[in-house]
């Protein structure tokens, strides 16, 4: 057992600011989430070993409280048409896969994002539509249940 506090804070700020919830996000925890993103990106928490959709999260929160880190860290973890959560896994995840369209779609600027990212969205979405289900939902690796993707 380890505390994951990269995920939840990364987590909650989203979700209260994607939600028009104002909140006031605490320095020490942009900082926390900033410190914690290194040349792999973010774990969920100190000890545990990064992966891209906690790092999704904490780029996406970071992005909306207008502190943003670059995204290029998710490089990584590109398989082509998808992207894995763990470096060498086997197996995608949706709602991973998701959460870094969230994160590219948040990215700041000036200029339009760069044009290997702008691919790697249209490749995530494209992934994305082609494991739909008829029924319009997702399957996902993490939940027994339909409703978690």
């Amino acid at each position: 057992m380890a505390p994951i506090t990269v995920f939840e804070r990364a987590w909650v700020t989203m979700t209260l600011l994607d939600l028009g919830v104002p909140a006031e996000v605490p320095d020490s925890f942009v900082d926390h989430l900033h410190g914690m993103i290194d040349e792999f990106g973010a774990p969920a928490g100190a000890g545990i070993p990064p992966d891209s959709d906690d790092t999704a999260g904490a780029l996406y929160a970071l992005a909306r409280v207008g502190r943003p880190h670059p995204v290029d860290v998710l490089s990584h973890y590109d398989a082509g048409s998808y992207f894995h959560c763990f470096l060498g896994e086997r197996t995608p995840s949706t709602s991973t896969n998701a959460h870094i369209l969230d994160a590219l779609d948040a990215v700041p600027g000036t200029g339009p994002l760069p044009a290997n990212w702008r691919r790697a969205i249209a490749r995530i979405a494209r992934w994305l539509l082609d494991e739909q289900q008829p029924d319009g939902c997702w399957w996902d690796k993490w939940h027994a249940s339909p409703y978690y993707a």
